[in-house]
């Protein structure tokens, strides 16, 4: 469940189709850039008046074909997001401490991790935060996971009146949490009938599951 294998990516209309921001769009306060050729992330983030939260998401192929393109693509969003071995390729690195430490010395803002039923690891200059996997007994379906933390992640930000290094943390853990829903369902099937009630109460688990105190 943890690894993957691209035998070929199949892009479709996403080639020549690359819609612009509509102008009723421009004031948006959130873009989450699922991949894409790395040029055009450029342009959608560049269409956007002020935006609080940018996050952007790539795939091998794009790091194959164009590292340089992406690289400068990265360096302008608050967040990257990256699955790890897409991160040790783009650092050339095989610890995925030292290649988020690396991206962020390349100029990445903050870099965002995914390590499948093992969380999340956020790297920025200083800081370095890892959001656990909720630790289910059956998972259904994997695919669109990543996504789903992606989307709750800028999701949780966009609804703060500040995006603080302490936010920032309680956004992976949303993030974690709606990811682990995605994947007791096939494809997005699971997230359609999931309820706020249910998101708050699995977070307040992960609370749980993660809290400790220091004697003395």
């Amino acid at each position: 469940m943890n690894s993957r294998e691209t035998w070929y990516p199949e892009l479709g209309v996403s080639i020549a189709h690359l819609p612009p921001v509509l102008p009723e769009w421009r004031d948006s306060t959130v873009a989450c850039l699922a991949a894409g050729h790395p040029a055009y992330q450029r342009d959608l983030i560049a269409s956007l008046d002020s935006p609080k939260v940018t996050l952007v998401d790539t795939i091998k192929m794009f790091i194959d074909e164009n590292p340089a393109e992406l690289r400068e693509t990265m360096r302008l969003a608050d967040f990257v997001t990256l699955n790890e071995s897409e991160a040790r390729e783009l650092a050339k690195l095989p610890s995925i401490a030292r290649a988020g430490r690396s991206l962020v010395g390349d100029g990445v803002k903050t870099v965002i991790i995914k390590l499948g039923e093992f969380g999340a690891a956020l790297i920025s200059d200083g800081e370095y935060f890892v959001a656990p996997g909720f630790p289910l007994e059956e998972v259904v379906d994997p695919t669109g996971a990543g996504d789903s933390f992606a989307g709750a992640f800028v999701g949780y930000l966009d609804s703060v009146n500040q995006v603080t290094p302490g936010e920032i943390r309680r956004a992976m853990i949303y993030g974690s949490t709606v990811a682990s829903f995605q994947v007791e369902g096939f494809g997005p099937s699971r997230l359609l009938t999931l309820t706020r009630e249910e998101v708050e109460a699995r977070y307040r688990r992960f609370r749980e599951l993660t809290h400790f105190e220091v004697d003395g």
